[in-house]
């Protein structure tokens, strides 16, 4: 089943979709995820942790990428989004 697609502008499933500008965070408790986002009145999407897994090019279906769930790995994929578009770091000069 497919839930999740991840693009270069968000996340899309099943109709209902989410740039990364939308997408407020992603927090995981105990064995359940919650993708935050105040753009639909149910404020995001859960999901369970270790359900999901990645398709690769070759159709495979990987459940870890370099070790870590691959629920984490979106988290990580929300959080570059965010620090991408918020631009370079300034640089304080003492």
């Amino acid at each position: 089943m497919e839930i999740l697609t991840v693009t270069d502008d968000g996340l899309a499933c099943g109709g209902v979709s989410f740039t990364w500008a939308d997408i407020q965070g992603i927090s995981i408790a105990g064995e359940e995820a919650c993708l935050v986002s105040h753009k639909y009145v149910s404020g995001g999407v859960k999901f369970q942790i270790g359900t999901c897994r990645f398709q690769d090019e070759r159709e495979r279906e990987v459940f870890n990428i370099n070790g870590y769930p691959v629920e984490y790995c979106l988290m990580n994929r929300i959080t570059f989004e965010h620090q991408r578009s918020a631009g370079p770091p300034v640089s304080r000069s003492e």
